[in-house]
Protein backbone atom coordinates (compact mmCIF):
# COMPACT_ATOMS: atom_id res chain seq x y z
CA UNK A 1 0.00 0.00 0.00
CA UNK A 2 1.19 3.51 -0.79
CA UNK A 3 2.47 5.64 2.11
CA UNK A 4 0.80 8.96 2.91
CA UNK A 5 3.27 11.84 2.65
CA UNK A 6 3.10 13.76 5.92
CA UNK A 7 3.87 17.46 6.26
CA UNK A 8 4.66 19.18 9.54
CA UNK A 9 3.58 22.73 8.75
CA UNK A 10 1.72 23.85 11.88
CA UNK A 11 4.61 24.68 14.19
CA UNK A 12 7.49 23.56 16.35
CA UNK A 13 7.21 21.49 19.53
CA UNK A 14 9.92 21.11 22.14
CA UNK A 15 9.86 17.66 23.77
CA UNK A 16 11.31 17.20 27.24
CA UNK A 17 12.10 14.33 29.57
CA UNK A 18 11.69 14.72 33.31
CA UNK A 19 14.81 14.74 35.44
CA UNK A 20 13.98 13.56 38.95
CA UNK A 21 17.14 15.08 40.38
CA UNK A 22 17.02 15.81 44.05
CA UNK A 23 19.18 17.22 46.78
CA UNK A 24 20.06 14.77 49.56
CA UNK A 25 17.10 14.40 51.90
CA UNK A 26 14.68 16.31 49.62
CA UNK A 27 11.84 15.23 47.35
CA UNK A 28 12.48 15.07 43.57
CA UNK A 29 12.34 18.50 41.94
CA UNK A 30 11.10 17.39 38.53
CA UNK A 31 13.15 19.64 36.25
CA UNK A 32 12.77 19.13 32.50
CA UNK A 33 15.54 18.40 30.03
CA UNK A 34 15.08 19.28 26.35
CA UNK A 35 15.40 16.14 24.22
CA UNK A 36 14.00 17.10 20.78
CA UNK A 37 12.78 20.10 18.83
CA UNK A 38 10.46 18.90 16.05
CA UNK A 39 8.02 20.34 13.53
CA UNK A 40 4.41 19.17 13.93
CA UNK A 41 1.01 18.90 12.29
CA UNK A 42 -1.89 19.61 14.64
CA UNK A 43 -4.53 16.87 14.52
CA UNK A 44 -8.22 17.12 15.30
CA UNK A 45 -9.35 15.83 18.68
CA UNK A 46 -12.30 13.80 17.45
CA UNK A 47 -15.58 13.43 19.27
CA UNK A 48 -14.93 9.75 19.94
CA UNK A 49 -11.47 10.38 21.40
CA UNK A 50 -12.82 13.26 23.48
CA UNK A 51 -15.67 11.26 25.04
CA UNK A 52 -13.56 8.14 25.58
CA UNK A 53 -11.09 10.27 27.55
CA UNK A 54 -13.91 11.78 29.62
CA UNK A 55 -15.30 8.33 30.35
CA UNK A 56 -11.86 7.28 31.59
CA UNK A 57 -11.71 10.33 33.86
CA UNK A 58 -9.16 12.09 31.68
CA UNK A 59 -9.14 14.71 28.95
CA UNK A 60 -7.39 15.35 25.64
CA UNK A 61 -6.33 18.94 25.05
CA UNK A 62 -4.20 18.58 21.92
CA UNK A 63 -3.00 15.94 19.44
CA UNK A 64 0.21 16.57 17.48
CA UNK A 65 1.76 14.48 14.72
CA UNK A 66 5.52 14.79 14.40
CA UNK A 67 8.39 12.79 12.99
CA UNK A 68 9.14 9.60 14.89
CA UNK A 69 12.16 9.73 17.20
CA UNK A 70 13.98 7.04 19.20
CA UNK A 71 13.16 6.54 22.88
CA UNK A 72 9.94 8.54 22.61
CA UNK A 73 8.53 6.73 25.64
CA UNK A 74 10.91 8.73 27.88
CA UNK A 75 9.32 12.02 26.76
CA UNK A 76 7.00 13.45 29.37
CA UNK A 77 6.29 17.10 28.52
CA UNK A 78 5.67 18.91 25.22
CA UNK A 79 5.77 22.68 24.65
CA UNK A 80 4.24 23.62 21.25
CA UNK A 81 3.89 27.08 19.65
CA UNK A 82 1.35 28.28 22.24
CA UNK A 83 4.12 28.14 24.89
CA UNK A 84 1.98 26.09 27.29
CA UNK A 85 3.23 22.86 28.86
CA UNK A 86 1.39 19.59 28.15
CA UNK A 87 1.87 16.12 29.62
CA UNK A 88 2.40 13.42 26.97
CA UNK A 89 -0.50 11.09 27.82
CA UNK A 90 -0.19 8.69 24.88
CA UNK A 91 2.14 8.03 21.95
CA UNK A 92 0.78 6.22 18.89
CA UNK A 93 2.64 5.22 15.74
CA UNK A 94 0.42 5.47 12.65
CA UNK A 95 1.28 3.09 9.83
CA UNK A 96 1.86 3.93 6.21
CA UNK A 97 3.16 7.47 6.68
CA UNK A 98 6.27 8.89 5.11
CA UNK A 99 8.39 9.81 6.99
CA UNK A 100 7.58 7.59 9.97
CA UNK A 101 5.46 9.55 12.44
CA UNK A 102 4.17 9.52 15.98
CA UNK A 103 0.94 11.03 17.30
CA UNK A 104 1.27 12.66 20.71
CA UNK A 105 -1.92 12.92 22.75
CA UNK A 106 -1.41 15.82 25.15
CA UNK A 107 -3.05 17.03 28.35
CA UNK A 108 -2.38 20.49 29.83
CA UNK A 109 -0.35 20.30 33.05
CA UNK A 110 -1.77 21.81 36.24
CA UNK A 111 1.50 23.44 37.34
CA UNK A 112 4.30 24.29 34.92
CA UNK A 113 7.67 22.57 35.33
CA UNK A 114 10.97 24.36 35.52
CA UNK A 115 12.60 24.11 32.09
CA UNK A 116 16.23 23.05 32.17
Amino acid sequence: MKANIQSFADGIVRLHSQDNAQSPGNAPEGRLTLEYTLRYDERTVGVRRHYEALRAGDRVDLVLRCQRVPLAAALTVAVPNDGLQYRVALIQYPKETEPECMDLTLRRVETDYELG
